[in-house]
């Protein structure tokens, strides 16, 4: 019978530790001779990584005509830089200033003299606007109100109706815990994909998730990998599996964003 005292084992525990070291160490030392390989071997190595990804439907979503407003832009890869040291005070956001560098931002984004004619390289009165804000973060770090109510008032300079205003994000509870309220901006509509109701329930009591007649089935990511999230951890999500649909905010109910 073997005897195990202290000191044999922790020499047996150093040179289970060193095996279990040189293991990654080995399997490293393969993947990099495999990769080396690979480089010499370009189309052994473009094959491995097409046989790594799933198949989606990228392809045919890029077949999809572009219009002059499609991403990236009126001014692809031009950046406006407006810095301004009074737009904070005593750890609060001055709101005139905000509006200020908002304004500036935008004359020199365009190229435009007057703040309306730059608005209106990008928006235009009956259009549908939607402003998309993310409160995730809490109070602290959500988008911040004060830039919010600048870009309002700038399109209401500019002929932009608030009834033509959407305030949007994926879910419509936490844009209320951050503000984003009707009481806060009256006449704009304020609305999220998921949803619950005023007990705080998610589904209805048809047994389907409120955020269900949110999204539009016609248009989504599809990618061939299983997937669901948990129902503990994320009660209100409403895609799973391998579709990830569109809502309906941006496919139907909005003509900019």
């Amino acid at each position: 019978m073997n005897q195990v005292n202290r000191r044999n084992f922790l020499r047996l525990a150093g040179a289970g530790a060193a095996a279990a070291a040189a293991a990654p160490v080995a399997q490293a030392m393969g993947a990099a001779t495999t990769t080396a390989a690979n480089v010499m071997n370009p189309e052994t190595a473009d094959r491995q990584t097409q046989q790594g990804k799933p198949d989606t439907n990228i392809a045919d979503a890029a077949k999809i005509a572009r219009g002059p407003n499609s991403m990236p832009g009126l001014y692809p890869g031009r950046v406006a830089l407006v810095k301004n040291t009074r737009s904070v005070r005593d750890n609060l956001i001055v709101e005139q200033e905000v509006y200020d560098m908002i304004a500036r931002s935008m004359l020199e984004l365009t190229g435009e003299k007057k703040l309306k004619k730059a608005w209106r390289k990008f928006v235009k009165p009956g259009e549908r606007i939607g402003l998309k804000v993310n409160p995730v973060a809490g109070r602290s770090l959500s988008t911040s109100h004060e830039v919010v109510r600048a870009v309002i008032a700038q399109l209401e300079e500019s002929g932009i109706k608030r009834s033509q205003l959407t305030i949007w994000d994926r879910r419509e509870f936490e844009l209320t815990d951050v503000g984003f309220t009707q009481e806060n901006y009256p006449g704009i509509r304020i609305t999220g994909t998921e949803q619950m109701d005023k007990e705080g329930l998610y589904y209805g009591k048809d047994g389907k998730l409120y955020g269900e007649h949110m999204i539009d089935r016609d248009w989504y990511y599809w990618a061939d990998v299983e997937g669901e999230y948990d129902e503990y951890t994320m009660p209100y999500m409403v895609n799973g599996g391998k579709y990830s649909y569109f809502t309906k905010i941006v496919t139907q109910e909005l003509d900019k964003i």
